[in-house]
């Protein structure tokens, strides 16, 4: 897959080069979110230098929940985007918003509904 911009307008179409892969191929995908979600975002999109360091310094803690989120909402084919607000700056805010409902049924194992928005507001 090629990489795409980290932009709003990149992450949508990622995300259909994502759901337009056969299924063994967004398996391995899942996977790599959730092993190395850093990596694999760099992998993914092209990111600037500047992009690289702000990533490499995010909190871990932040960084394993997005890649948690991500992973169920490809799993579960849920619509994922990036949200920009305010002119690109240095200093920025990053918000991860989902509305992902997680059901689990012991007939039909676990299903989700909802979607997930990563949002960045440049301050």
């Amino acid at each position: 897959m090629a990489k795409q911009n980290f932009t709003t307008t990149g992450v949508a179409l990622k995300m259909e080069e994502l759901y337009a892969l056969p299924s063994a191929s967004l398996q391995i995908e899942i996977a790599n979110v959730r092993s190395g979600f850093s990596a694999w975002i760099n992998e993914n999109f092209n990111l600037s230098t500047a992009q690289q360091t702000y990533l490499s310094n995010m909190d871990a803690n932040f960084l394993q929940a997005a890649s948690v989120d991500l992973a169920i909402a490809l799993e579960n084919g849920l619509s994922v985007s990036l949200d920009t607000t305010g002119t690109v700056s240095a200093s920025k805010l990053i918000r991860k918003q989902n509305t992902i409902e997680l059901t689990w049924d012991p007939s039909n194992g676990v299903s989700a509904t909802g979607d997930l928005t990563f949002e960045m507001v440049y301050l």
